[in-house]
């Protein structure tokens, strides 16, 4: 929201709702919620565009990788307290607060709860002038210790739902 802010510093709401990133949530919401068919062009392009998500978000940790000491990153206990929190106390609330929903949804709120911190976390502070190599390296170390996380955490909320 940071890039949002006007010449006195406050966000008006005018500039929330004229940002891109609204108006491309409110096409999509009543797209959604209309089920109005788009031509087979625009869903292609948009379909290609969905495709490159995965690619473009591990493409730009790379970068932010190459760029970093990675034995100096590992020393970092900071690092490991947002890892921690990122991966394990939000999935940890996520799971309780789960365990009183629809099971066909449970896993893969979980799921998402428990990924490591966003590639945009690190662009973003490029872009703001801010520490974008601590932002880059909190990326790399949550998404390297996922690996080991999201299975126990899974494994763990389908033992306590599974009692409850």
């Amino acid at each position: 929201m940071a890039l949002l802010k006007g010449e006195n510093g406050k966000i008006t709401l005018k500039q929330v709702l004229t940002a891109p990133f609204m108006i491309a949530i409110i096409i999509g919401l009543f797209l959604f919620l209309t089920q109005i068919p788009v031509h087979s062009v625009i869903k292609s392009c948009l379909t290609n565009i969905a495709n490159l998500n995965t690619p473009l978000a591990m493409f730009v940790t790379g970068v932010y990788l190459a760029g970093t000491d990675f034995r100096k990153m590992m020393q970092k206990q900071p690092l490991y307290t947002v890892s921690a929190v990122r991966l394990l106390l939000i999935p940890a609330v996520t799971m309780v607060i789960l365990a009183f929903f629809p099971e066909e949804v449970r896993t893969c709120v979980l799921i998402a709860a428990a990924c490591p911190v966003g590639t945009n976390i690190a662009i973003y502070a490029q872009l703001l002038n801010k520490d974008y190599t601590y932002a880059s390296e909190t990326v790399v170390l949550s998404t390297l210790l996922c690996v080991i996380s999201i299975p126990v955490i899974v494994l763990l909320a389908n033992f306590l739902w599974n009692i409850l």
